[in-house]
């Protein structure tokens, strides 16, 4: 235990096949032991099993110590209103007393364009403030008849803008979360059809750890240091290989792919056609993974097209102008609070639309990606943990203590 503490992964397995030949040649018993290694089924699985056990508490440490970092994002604007029950606190609190979270910085400049211009008609048309009204306008009823129209195609455009959004939402959250599904069952694929092949195990699963961080630097078009980031999971090298990488989730794939082959092409143990079955569904994982970063990277780089969004956002605001010549006859000074309140509620879904299109970057609104990281890590941290307990239980071990 002692000589094994801080050694590589590489040089934990040397070190654990010279001990035990070391103790046969000492006991006489040196061809038994050769024979084993050499590839006897049952022995030679046996070896794999305990090499495998010990060598993989190592990636299980490095990933406790990923893990145990905090989450950026962990204070994400997640709002679960309560089902069971009156969710008074809901209501109050956590929706209409909170601004974390709310658009208002794409409100605000428009809302103070319309309100400002509310201000200006009432001014102009008030007597008591300019002596006499400066303009006259016509007839309230009419006007106000043939402007209530206008609100049919504004709302048809705020309603179809915002139901994509929600949708363009709704299938990044889905791809995401098709991401991290595929990386727990890829991994639990190379605990079980890898274990003979630590390396090619642990690759695979260091390499699965580091896709979703991969996923979304891509998406974010932002380059953190791996080193640092992912330290204890990559290697020197391979963060830094990473870091150059255009795009740093086909890097992810391809490793985990290389990785995957090494692991197929050095079992002995299984027969020619099951070894193919096991390739073809890691591969298919891979497969499903790419297609998750391609379905974010559309969602991230085609946005709704300009010509609609344009169209909408004239046409509401030339609504919003005109309804104070059309109502301040009516209303007075109250069409001010009455212009500022519906400016407010149309811009506002507007600006909602806006913050869930592309729900990638770092926004209070947007997909917690450092938290789904994490998610990734602690479920492979779980089943290398679980898949060394198994091993170590066939083999008289201690689970969590090592081989005595």
């Amino acid at each position: 235990k002692e000589q094994l503490a801080g050694a590589s992964p590489l040089g934990v397995g040397r070190a654990v096949r010279g001990s035990m030949q070391a103790a046969a040649a000492a006991n006489n018993v040196a061809p038994q032991v050769d024979s084993c290694l050499a590839g006897s089924p049952r022995g030679s699985r046996r070896m794999v099993r305990r090499e495998s056990a010990i060598v993989r508490e190592n990636l299980v440490t490095a990933l406790a110590a990923y893990n145990a970092k905090e989450v950026k994002d962990a204070k994400r604007t997640i709002f679960k209103p309560d089902a069971d029950g009156c969710d008074c606190s809901g209501w109050i609190w956590s929706t209409l007393c909170a601004w974390r979270g709310r658009s208002l910085r794409h409100i605000l400049p428009p809302w103070f364009v319309v309100v400002l211009e509310a201000v200006l008609v009432c001014v102009l048309c008030e007597p008591n403030i300019m002596g006499a009204r400066v303009l006259r306008l016509p007839s309230a009823g009419s006007v106000q008849e043939g402007y209530s129209l206008l609100a049919v195609p504004v709302s048809f455009l705020l309603v179809f803008r915002l139901n994509r959004a929600a949708v363009r939402f709704y299938d990044a959250r889905a791809a995401f979360g098709k991401l991290i599904e595929i990386c727990r069952v890829l991994c639990a694929q190379a605990a079980e059809y890898c274990g003979h092949d630590h390396r090619a195990r642990d690759d695979c699963c260091r390499w699965a750890v580091a896709f979703p961080v991969a996923s979304r630097n891509y998406l974010r078009g932002i380059a953190p240091d791996a080193t640092v980031e992912l330290r204890g999971i990559l290697t020197a090298a391979e963060a830094h290989r990473m870091n150059c990488a255009a795009m740093q989730p086909l890097l992810c794939l391809d490793r985990m792919r290389a990785a995957m082959r090494a692991g197929m092409q050095s079992n002995n143990l299984e027969s020619a056609m099951l070894v193919s079955q096991q390739l073809r569904c890691m591969e298919d994982s891979i497969t499903i993974l790419t297609g998750t970063v391609g379905t974010m990277e559309r969602i991230n780089n085609t946005p709704l097209p300009f010509a609609y969004v344009a169209h909408l956002r004239q046409f509401m605001l030339i609504y919003l102008l005109g309804m104070p010549w059309a109502f301040q006859s009516s209303y007075g000074w109250a069409t001010v609070l009455v212009i500022g309140l519906v400016s407010f509620a149309m811009l506002g879904v507007e600006a909602s639309a806006v913050a869930c299109e592309r729900p990638f970057s770092s926004n209070a609104n947007h997909l917690p990606m450092d938290a789904f990281c994490k998610v990734v890590s602690k479920n492979i941290e779980q089943i290398l943990s679980q898949a060394t307990d198994d091993e170590l239980d066939l083999e008289g071990g201690v689970p969590g203590k090592g081989l005595e």
